[in-house]
């Protein structure tokens, strides 16, 4: 069975943004047979047409309206088989290798929690993240190497599961009514939950059989 991520291609205004999303994107493509670039507009799909290949495959939308949750979800079922497991994240969510051997159960629905930098000296606590030169961030935008004694270990996850999820994951296809739930949005993620209890779906952390990371050093967000 294959594994089909899709990710918003949103331009980040801020060049060092733009990089980490970029490396994200290069990095997990050693995990998935396809990753979707679903890009809103032309300027978008300008950022991120220089990885369409047979692996990454970038999407001009040409549109205004900003993309949904929900549409992601679709977009990934249109280009999914029923048996293929699909995936929308995060655009900075980076994989462990552990989503190599993924198994996700028929009507289940899967949510990932990334895991954030922080200073192994000082310790697993919010007060603990600390740039240098060679931190966690700057190690894998640099040098392609995810060292994950730089991130938030298992137990200090397990605090967040309930509040944060930073990727999706399913096999089952069901029909999900929109409901103007965006990425970047505050309560997005919580209001798309919702909506996949309406379905049917049993939803479940992933977060420590399969750990993120979350690629995100500058202050920029979404819209």
């Amino acid at each position: 069975m294959r594994k089909i991520l899709s990710i918003d291609g949103f331009r980040y205004n801020s060049d060092e943004r733009l990089r980490e999303i970029k490396n994200t994107l290069e990095w997990n493509s050693k995990f998935f047979d396809v990753i979707h670039v679903w890009c809103q507009e032309n300027e978008d799909y300008l950022k991120f047409k220089e990885y369409d290949s047979d692996k990454i495959c970038v999407h001009n939308l040409n549109r205004t309206e900003m993309i949904s949750m929900k549409q992601l979800y679709d977009f990934t079922n249109e280009v999914s088989s029923d048996e293929d497991f699909k995936f929308f994240t995060n655009s900075d969510t980076t994989f462990g290798e552990e989503i190599m051997n993924f198994e996700c159960h028929d009507n289940v629905f899967l949510l990932f929690t990334n895991r954030s930098m922080r200073d192994p000296s000082i310790g697993q606590t919010p007060e603990a993240y600390k740039q240098s030169d060679n931190d966690g961030l700057n190690m894998f935008n640099t040098q392609k190497i995810l060292d994950k004694n730089w991130f938030m270990n298992d137990e200090t996850v397990r605090s967040f599961v309930p509040c944060a999820h930073c990727g999706w994951a399913w096999k089952t296809k069901k029909f999900i009514a929109e409901s103007g739930c965006f990425l970047g949005n505050q309560g997005g993620e919580n209001c798309f939950l919702n909506k996949i209890y309406e379905v049917g779906f049993k939803p479940k952390s992933a977060a420590i059989r399969y750990p993120t990371y979350h690629n995100h050093r500058t202050n920029e967000r979404t819209q």
